[in-house]
């Protein structure tokens, strides 16, 4: 089981992105900004993130 954080600005692409690895029973988390982003690399080790750069340099 894999944790990924999915950053994206867009509540759609958020979304979309997450249903896969989901049905893979990994744990996915999503944050709609860098900002939240940060705070939850703070607190969790993911073994993947997926983000455009727009948004994790936007916060």
């Amino acid at each position: 089981m894999k944790k990924i954080l999915v950053i994206d600005d867009e509540v759609a692409i958020r979304d979309l992105i997450e249903l896969v690895p989901r049905r893979e029973n990994d744990v996915v988390q999503t944050a709609e900004n860098g900002k939240i982003a940060l705070q939850l690399l703070d607190a969790v080790l993911y073994h993947i993130m997926v983000t455009s750069l727009k948004t994790a340099l936007n916060y």
